[in-house]
């Protein structure tokens, strides 16, 4: 795929994600088949960034909250550095990924009796 090409098609994705079409986990699944490894260089704000009810602001925020998780308090890294392929390198054993997912998911999800009464179903 050209470069051109390439840029086209992550700026396709980044104006689904905008639209509420697709959200960032489709990106990245889809940036995981290889027929989408192009889709590894878009940065982890920008994709937060993108998604309707974001900004730039919790998007950063987020981000920042991945890194402490992953590096500790004095990380070296920026969140500006970081991108999909970042986030889905192998080498990381799925850590990475399961940080993502506690700060990015919805950890807000609670259901009556909450911690104590089993989650019901439909409860994600």
């Amino acid at each position: 795929m050209t470069r051109s090409k390439a840029h086209r098609q992550r700026y396709a994705y980044l104006e689904a994600v905008a639209n509420g079409e697709v959200n960032a986990q489709d990106v990245i699944s889809a940036a995981c088949t290889p027929r989408g490894t192009y889709l590894g260089r878009i940065k982890l704000t920008r994709l937060l960034a993108t998604q309707p009810g974001w900004g730039d602001k919790n998007a950063t925020a987020a981000v920042r909250r991945i890194i402490a998780v992953i590096y500790g308090s004095h990380p070296s890294v920026q969140p500006k550095d970081l991108d999909i392929s970042w986030l889905v390198d192998p080498r990381a054993g799925g850590r990475r990924l399961t940080a993502w997912a506690s700060c990015v998911g919805d950890i807000n999800a609670t259901w009556s009796g909450f911690p104590y009464a089993p989650m019901p179903e439909g409860v994600r």
